[in-house]
C-alpha cells in the first residue's frame, strides 16, 4: 500500500446522505469510536431536504476529521464518484447513514489490506438489524477469492457495499461507479473489480446492515433484480462462460401479503438461531398479524414453542 504523506489520512471513510437524519448520528458515532483513528469522514450530502445537512455540520464542527460536502441531488452513484475525487486516503471504506460499524472495522480491513497486498477489496461478515436495532440475523460472505467470483457469476453479490473497504486507484482503474446503471451499481462495481485484482471478506463482524421500508433497495427490488441478471449475464460473456445466473431470490419482501409474511417467518427463524428470542417472537406476531390463518406460520410457531419447551427441560 502507498505510504499516505504526513498531511493525509490513512483512509477515508465516504458516506453518501440523502434525508437521512433519523439514523444518521449513529452512524457518524460508530466510525468517529473506531478503534483505528488515522481516517478522514468524508460526507456528502446529495441534496437532502431534511436535517441532514445540519446535523452533518454539526459533527464537523465537533471533530475536526469530519469533513462535510453539500451538492445537489445526483443520486447514489454520481456522489460516490465525487467522493473518489476528494478522497485524500489512498483507502476508502464505504459507510450508509443508517448501518453501524462496529468499533474494529477499519482496524481489521487495514491489517488485511496491509497484509495481502493484491487484494484489492475487503469486506466481512455482517449483522442484519431493523429499524429499532433489533438483530435479525447475522450473514457471513464468502470469503476465499474463487468463493467470491463464484458467488458473483452467479447473482449474487459477495460483499456487502457499506462494509467494503477498497483501494482507490484500483476502483478507478475498473472505471469507478458507472452513472448508467440504475440500481446494483455496487455489484456492477465488483463485476469489474475482479478484472483488477482479488476480492476479500472476513469473517468477523464488521457492520450492523440496517434493514426498514422504504429504502431504496425495497422500493426499486424487481427493478434492482433484474439489473443484476442482466449484469451477471454480460459479465459471464466476458469470461467466455454464457448462460444466465441461477433463479435470483429476493432478500427483501415485496408489497404482497404473502411475500411480507414469508419474510417475517424467515426472519423469526433467523432471530432464534442467533439467540435473539424476543426478536423472534416479535416477528412471529408480526407474521400473524399479516395473514393469520396459513398453514406455514402455525407450524413455524409450533414448531418453535416445541424447541422452546425441549430447551426449558434441558435447562438445569
Amino acid at each position: 500500500m502507498t505510504a499516505p504523506r504526513r498531511d493525509e489520512p490513512r483512509v477515508t471513510v465516504l458516506l453518501p446522505v440523502y434525508n437521512a437524519d433519523r439514523f444518521l448520528d449513529r452512524a457518524i458515532a460508530s466510525i468517529l469510536a473506531q478503534s483505528f483513528r488515522d481516517f478522514e469522514l468524508l460526507a456528502i450530502d446529495d441534496g437532502s431536504q431534511d436535517a441532514s445537512a445540519a446535523r452533518l455540520e454539526a459533527h464537523a464542527r465537533r471533530d475536526p476529521r469530519v469533513r462535510v460536502v453539500r451538492r445537489e441531488h445526483a443520486g447514489i452513484a454520481a456522489t460516490l464518484n465525487a467522493g473518489l475525487s476528494l478522497a485524500r486516503g489512498e483507502v476508502v471504506a464505504r459507510m450508509d447513514a443508517d448501518d453501524v460499524a462496529l468499533p474494529r472495522r477499519l482496524e481489521l480491513q487495514v491489517e488485511l489490506l496491509d497484509r495481502e497486498p493484491d487484494v484489492v477489496c475487503v469486506g466481512g461478515a455482517y449483522e442484519v438489524i431493523d429499524a429499532k436495532g433489533r438483530r435479525i440475523t447475522r450473514v457471513r460472505p464468502p470469503c476465499g477469492s474463487d468463493e467470491i467470483e463464484a458467488a458473483a457469476l452467479e447473482g449474487r453479490s459477495p460483499i456487502c457495499h457499506p462494509a467494503a473497504m477498497y483501494r482507490r486507484r484500483s476502483v478507478l482503474a475498473a472505471g469507478a461507479y458507472d452513472v448508467s446503471v440504475p440500481v446494483a451499481q455496487d455489484y456492477d462495481l465488483w463485476l469489474r473489480l475482479m478484472d483488477v485484482g482479488r476480492l476479500a471478506n472476513l469473517s468477523e463482524v464488521v457492520l450492523q446492515f440496517r434493514y426498514h421500508p422504504g429504502s431504496l433497495s425495497e422500493s426499486r427490488q424487481a427493478e434492482q433484480m433484474d439489473c443484476v441478471r442482466r449484469l451477471c449475464v454480460a459479465a459471464r460473456e466476458r469470461r467466455g462462460l454464457g448462460g444466465a445466473p441461477s433463479l435470483l431470490r429476493p432478500w427483501r419482501p415485496g408489497r404482497d401479503r404473502r411475500s411480507r409474511q414469508h419474510f417475517a417467518i424467515d426472519w423469526s427463524r433467523s432471530a432464534w438461531r442467533i439467540g435473539e428470542r424476543r426478536t423472534a417472537l416479535v416477528y412471529a406476531l408480526r407474521a400473524a398479524l399479516i395473514q393469520p390463518f396459513g398453514q406455514v406460520l402455525w407450524r413455524t410457531l409450533s414448531d418453535g414453542l416445541r424447541r422452546l419447551g425441549q430447551r426449558s427441560r434441558s435447562a438445569p
